[in-house]
């Protein structure tokens, strides 16, 4: 079994960040300093994002409704100058609600329903 944070972080998080990124440097014209701080990554990797080096996969949901994810908690994130980690966990809540409904696929563990039920 996999825990599902581990998926998150090194399959969806990625893709959903470079999404996000060139969202931030098209649409709202920021320069990639500004958008590396608020996605708490380095400028170099943001060029990468730009460029399309890094973060192509994603599974599970469609890029659409990642970014749509993805803005509401950057949105908060911009909202309160922190960068979008510190909400990981809802943006993990939100992407398995969209990709799974209510029931979790037996292959994967979300390490906080275990601790609820502890």
């Amino acid at each position: 079994m996999k825990v599902f944070c581990e998926v998150m972080l090194k399959q969806i998080f990625p893709s959903l960040r470079a999404s996000l990124a060139r969202e931030m440097i098209k649409r709202f014209k920021m320069n990639q300093k500004e958008v590396a701080k608020y996605l708490g990554v380095s400028q170099p990797a943001i060029s990468y994002y730009k460029n399309n080096l890094r973060g192509k996969s994603m599974l599970f949901i469609s890029k659409e409704k990642a970014i749509s994810i993805g803005k509401k908690f950057l949105e908060k994130a911009i909202k309160e100058n922190t960068n979008i980690y510190f909400n990981i966990c809802n943006i993990c809540k939100e992407v398995r609600r969209e990709a799974f409904g209510k029931k979790m696929p037996k292959d994967f563990l979300c390490l906080i329903e275990i601790n609820k039920k502890i």
